[in-house]
C-alpha cells in the first residue's frame, strides 16, 4: 500500500472467521484475535487502510477504475467509519 498497489482484504474461509470485526482487527494488529498471536507484524495496516482494502480496494479488484463513484461503495466506507467512531 505504501508503494501505491490497492490491496484487496476479505476471510481466507474455511480456514479463518468469517466475522469481519475479527478480520478487520487482524489487518490491524496482524494478531490472532483468540491467542494473540502475531503474523508478519510489518505488514500492519492501519484502520483507514484496512477499510479500505475492505470496500474500496474489493471493488477495485472486482470492477476495476471508477468504483469510487459508487453510492453501494460509499455506504459501505460510511458504515465501516461509524464503527471505528464508536469502537
Amino acid at each position: 500500500m505504501d508503494k501505491g498497489v490497492v490491496v484487496a482484504n476479505g476471510t481466507d474461509a474455511p480456514v479463518e472467521d468469517l466475522s469481519p470485526l475479527e478480520s478487520f482487527y487482524a489487518s490491524v494488529t496482524r494478531r490472532r484475535p483468540s491467542d494473540g498471536m502475531v503474523f508478519y507484524k510489518e505488514q500492519a495496516m492501519t484502520r483507514q487502510e484496512a477499510i479500505y482494502s475492505y470496500t474500496l480496494g474489493n471493488a477495485y479488484a472486482a470492477f476495476g477504475r471508477g468504483v469510487s463513484k459508487d453510492r453501494s461503495v460509499k455506504v459501505s466506507m460510511l458504515t465501516w467509519w461509524c464503527f471505528l467512531k464508536i469502537w
